[in-house]
């Protein structure tokens, strides 16, 4: 049977009815096309509120709420994106081939995204309700702790969970953002696993019964990654109670003899000579909280037969995170606060006691009242749990809080808090560690800047050390020296440079070949370390040259707990050393 032939009409019909579908198809991808541009909007927006949500994280944040509120925000342009990139308007694209899975992929990058801020927004919720109220003492913050624990840990099983979608056949771009969200998910889950350890190690410490050596360190007197150890005393705790015993002069308490063997073999080998398990004043010559601490421990039971559980230390930055939370405290007719506690303590009071061989004792009992008032009225739940949270944290980051336990899983806390002194394979540190026997460092400026050039086998890079003695005239004695047998005279800083640097760094050599104080292993590190004499108003500058195998990798430049803090440079960038700070090249 012949085919019948369309008429004119028909096929007019027929090529509109094309045309409309091919319209409609077209309108479709375009429509498509416009939710991905959305999408890919919403999801800029988000990765811009979870940025500004991690910077702006801290406890007092948590405490008042405004921690979730960016995060929040993340977690509904995530949503958005996902919705964008999942609906019926994307389907078309989503079955093509190549671009398929890249929607695909998009899509489900974008759901566990705001998976991971919603399971973040539950729990700053718990952790706000954990906290909310007023300031408890004794079981009662020991419960909290725990409490808080738990969440951290909660947070962490249900991060476990999220599912990240696809990972083969991705593009660059895509699989790029995969990856990074890979990596930002756990570091999450890590800072969730840190916290609940660092929460059940000072839940621990408080719960007890526990026996801590308490090392005052003085800024104006700098050691290698902290001040000074000038007093010492014994921190108890029991039941959520905290309770310090009466704080000692460190130069009352120096062993006899060559004191106690110094077990670990670089601090041995390197700062022997200073000897450190006699002298508690040169207890900090090497960074490694974790090699000195245990070696303190062993002194004080030593010296006074009494068994210790672990040792910390605190300096006047973590005196002022401590008041930032209870408030200010009152020392005879002196109000004291957050904010000028460290000028008080580095200096102002030396003018209340100028001559060095008068009496320091009543110098040495305000030092004391200062930090028992303090801690008493932490003790008693005196306090804006947000801000002394946040002002401890602060503190730690710089290294004006450090601790070490001999218990194992209170050690593993103080760790994971970032407040155990380690050095890491990756770490750097310069540090100035003061022989004048003065309190200058509070006026002596110190910046480093940090130079990497590749060359066809790694990279060489330069360190280089300025320091200036701003010492104005008219300084009391116990400030501005002359100590006795310091060989130098009044105003005049005399102190040895350290730097510590990757034990994998070769060729290390400082420009003028200056006599070297020390040089070689140190822990994960190595040290190089060479003496300097500044003038009042004078500079020094002290130039590290070494090599690094790899054209491209990372350094890990650690804060050295000076006050005023060390200013840092690396090509366009700076920082100060007021916490840990990565460089890559």
């Amino acid at each position: 049977m012949p085919r019948r032939r369309l008429s004119l009409k028909g096929r007019m019909n027929a090529r509109r009815w094309g045309w409309a579908v091919v319209g409609l198809a077209v309108l479709w991808l375009l429509l498509g096309g416009y939710q991905l541009v959305r999408a890919r909007s919403e999801l800029n927006n988000a990765v811009k509120a979870t940025d500004r949500a991690r910077k702006r994280l801290t406890p007092a944040s948590v405490v008042d709420g405004r921690a979730a509120v960016e995060l929040e925000k993340a977690r509904s342009r995530f949503a958005s994106a996902h919705r964008r990139t999942s609906g019926p308007s994307v389907l078309a694209i989503r079955l093509l081939p190549v671009l398929g899975r890249q929607v695909r992929s998009i899509s489900a990058l974008s759901g566990a995204a705001a998976e991971v801020a919603d399971i973040g927004v539950l729990g700053l919720a718990d952790a706000r309700q954990t906290l909310a109220g007023k300031p408890v003492g004794g079981s009662a913050k020991v419960a909290e702790l725990r409490s808080l624990a738990a969440i951290a840990t909660r947070t962490d099983q249900a991060l476990a969970g999220v599912d990240l979608g696809p990972k083969a056949g991705l593009l660059g771009p895509i699989a790029s953002k995969r990856a990074s969200l890979e990596d930002k998910l756990a570091e999450v889950r890590s800072g969730a696993q840190r916290g609940a350890a660092a929460a059940t190690a000072v839940a621990d410490l408080l719960q007890g019964p526990r026996r801590y050596l308490l090392l005052a360190a003085n800024n104006s007197e700098m050691r290698a990654g902290s001040g000074m150890f000038l007093s010492i005393g014994v921190l108890s705790s029991a039941n959520g109670s905290i309770h310090l015993a009466e704080m000692k002069p460190a130069g009352d308490l120096t062993l006899p003899g060559d004191g106690v063997p110094i077990d670990d073999p670089d601090l041995a080998a390197r700062w022997g000579w200073l000897h450190p398990g006699r002298e508690w004043r040169n207890l900090g010559a090497s960074p490694r909280f974790d090699a000195t601490a245990p070696l303190a421990a062993k002194m004080w039971t030593a010296r006074t037969g009494e068994k210790l559980d672990g040792v910390l230390a605190l300096d006047a930055a973590a005196v002022s995170g401590v008041l930032d939370g209870t408030g200010p405290i009152n020392v005879g007719t002196t109000r004291i606060d957050s904010r000028n506690v460290e000028d008080i303590l580095l200096h102002d009071q030396y003018f209340a006691y100028p001559d060095e061989s008068a009496d320091q004792s009543a110098r040495r009992e305000q030092l004391g009242v200062i930090a028992a008032s303090a801690l008493d009225a932490m003790d008693r739940g005196s306090y804006d749990l947000g801000r002394l949270a946040s002002g401890l944290a602060h503190a730690a980051r710089g290294r004006h809080v450090l601790a070490w336990s001999s218990h194992p899983a209170e050690l593993k806390g103080w760790e994971a808090a970032g407040i155990s002194g380690t050095m890491t394979p990756d770490s750097v540190m310069v540090s100035v560690l003061n022989r004048a026997g003065n309190k200058l460092d509070h006026f002596v400026a110190m910046t480093a800047h940090l130079d990497l050039r590749p060359v066809a086998n790694g990279t060489d890079a330069t360190i280089t050390v300025d320091l200036r003695n701003t010492t104005p005239p008219g300084q009391p004695q116990y400030v501005a020296g002359p100590h006795p047998g310091s060989g130098v005279g009044a105003g005049v800083y005399k102190g040895i440079v350290t730097v510590e640097l990757p034990r994998r760094v070769g060729d290390i050599s400082i420009e003028g070949k200056p006599p070297l104080q020390a040089s070689g292993p140190d822990g994960p590190s190595q040290v190089t370390a060479t003496e300097v004499t500044i003038n009042p108003g004078a500079n020094a500058t002290v130039v590290i040259h070494f090599r690094l195998a790899d054209r491209h990798g990372v350094l890990r430049v650690e804060p050295d707990a000076r006050i005023p803090v060390t200013r840092w440079y690396s090509g366009r960038v700076r920082w100060w050393a007021d916490e840990s700070h990565t460089v890559h090249w």
